[in-house]
């Protein structure tokens, strides 16, 4: 199996069988947006300009599966399963930047600065190594280097597996769940910021975050209605 997995045609194939497993599980689940800022919902077509979707570790199959993407890349793991996401990601129809949310190498900034000029990023900033929901630094630096504001995002379900990991679970929806996508307010990082400035925009971040996944939970449970500020739109 490890032969299998390490050769390329094998990371395709299991890419491919990920997507496919994903695609036809979230055919059987009801999706609910909620937006605080109109027009920065990435998977609708009229979303412009580029944002930074900050979204923790433990959801990410919700995000790859929420619905189609429109000009997103994501930030990729430079581990060695750092191939199989990037082959995953072309099969869902996103882009990927080979690098680390905790520090964000020249080359890796090239690359993103280019793919910011047209596109979204996607982040998990505990990836991908944890510790669970912990802030690094890498994205609140992108965001001041670029100008381009975060967008802390949740995601919910009402019933799902969670898969145990060497240091968080993943979260997978069952199949005829709800699952809800919440998205806050633009976070503007001022430019160039000072690195004794660091701590406290990734403080404010993850208040965002954890504030966004915790009302992600609680609409899915139904122990929540939405806000009235929120724009909000349902699929069967």
């Amino acid at each position: 199996m490890k032969v299998f997995i390490r050769s390329r045609w094998g990371v395709r194939l299991l890419a491919l069988a990920m997507a496919i497993l994903g695609r036809c599980l979230f055919t059987t689940v009801r999706r609910e947006t909620h937006v605080s800022s109109p027009g920065t919902n990435p998977f609708e077509i009229s979303c412009r300009g580029s944002y930074l979707y900050s979204v923790w570790h433990d959801v990410l199959v919700m995000a790859a599966f929420f619905r189609r993407h429109h000009r997103m890349t994501a930030l990729s793991s430079l581990h060695r399963d750092g191939t199989l996401v990037a082959e995953f990601n072309r099969f869902v129809n996103m882009g990927s930047v080979q690098g680390s949310s905790s520090r964000i190498s020249p080359g890796a900034m090239k690359a993103l600065l280019k793919c910011l000029a047209t596109r979204h990023l996607v982040i998990t900033p505990d990836g991908p190594l944890g510790p669970r929901h912990t802030m690094s630094q890498g994205l609140v630096f992108l965001a001041s280097r670029t100008g381009c504001p975060i967008m802390p995002s949740g995601f919910g379900c009402s019933r799902a597996w969670r898969i145990p990991g060497s240091w968080t679970d993943m979260v997978v929806p069952k199949p005829f769940s709800r699952v809800v996508l919440v998205i806050r307010d633009p976070i503007y990082v001022p430019r160039d910021l000072r690195s004794t400035e660091l701590a406290s925009w990734m403080a404010r971040v993850k208040e965002a975050m954890d504030e966004a996944q915790g009302t992600a939970e609680a609409l899915a449970q139904n122990r929540q209605q939405p806000c009235d500020s929120t724009s909000s739109r349902a699929a069967a």
